[in-house]
């Protein structure tokens, strides 16, 4: 049986080889999704994220300088569901899966801020050895570990280079705030810094988000 944390990465190879099929009067409103890659954590607890965007509003906004000449500022808001592990050594290693919104501003020259509040699930596995004692025998347990709510927040800046050399890639850098509860009656918080590449193929699955011009 394949665990649910692991049918992120499946679905996200699938979508690359079964492409949803368009039809032409729609394909200028469509936005194909987007697959993000990066390294996530701190110094002393490296770890790796991927996941998925899914547009859902994208607002276009042109704005008047007073040189006379006017520009285009874009705001994308989307669905944001994640993948991510660290390993913190002779702690543990932690296993989470978050979900969502995020708000993007992004400047006619490719420039873009972003904030991203989401919600999840983690699983942490001891890094330590763990033993049981059961009906008065020692044993030495396996993938010992503890389920939390997750809350995350995270914010960041990034370059867009479709906007002016036309390349599917963005490259960003984001700061997160990890909330683990209940930790031993509390909760914990994990600073992560992310570093990471966006990537939208031509040949994705695709959506039609809402489009509003102002």
């Amino acid at each position: 049986m394949i665990k649910p944390l692991l049918l992120l990465p499946l679905l996200l190879v699938a979508a690359l080889f079964f492409p949803a099929p368009l039809s032409a009067q729609d394909a200028d409103d469509t936005r194909n999704l987007r697959l993000k890659f990066a390294y996530t954590g701190t110094l002393l607890a490296p770890g790796l994220r991927i996941g998925t965007e899914i547009p859902m509003v994208t607002v276009m906004k042109a704005r008047q300088r007073k040189s006379g000449i006017s520009s285009m500022i874009e705001k994308q808001r989307m669905l944001d569901v994640s993948l991510g592990w660290y390993h913190h050594p002779d702690f543990h290693d932690n296993l989470y899966l978050t979900m969502g919104w995020t708000w993007r501003r992004i400047s006619e020259r490719g420039w873009f801020v972003e904030a991203t509040p989401a919600l999840g699930f983690s699983r942490t596995f001891n890094g330590g050895a763990t033993y049981r004692f059961e009906d008065n025998e020692v044993s030495r347990g396996r993938a010992v570990g503890y389920n939390y709510l997750l809350a995350d927040l995270g914010a960041g800046i990034g370059y867009d280079f479709s906007r002016v050399s036309g390349s599917p890639l963005s490259v960003y850098t984001k700061l997160h705030s990890l909330v683990m509860l209940p930790y031993n009656s509390f909760f914990l918080l994990k600073p992560l810094l992310q570093l990471g590449v966006i990537y939208t193929p031509a040949q994705f699955f695709s959506v039609k988000p809402k489009m509003i011009s102002k």
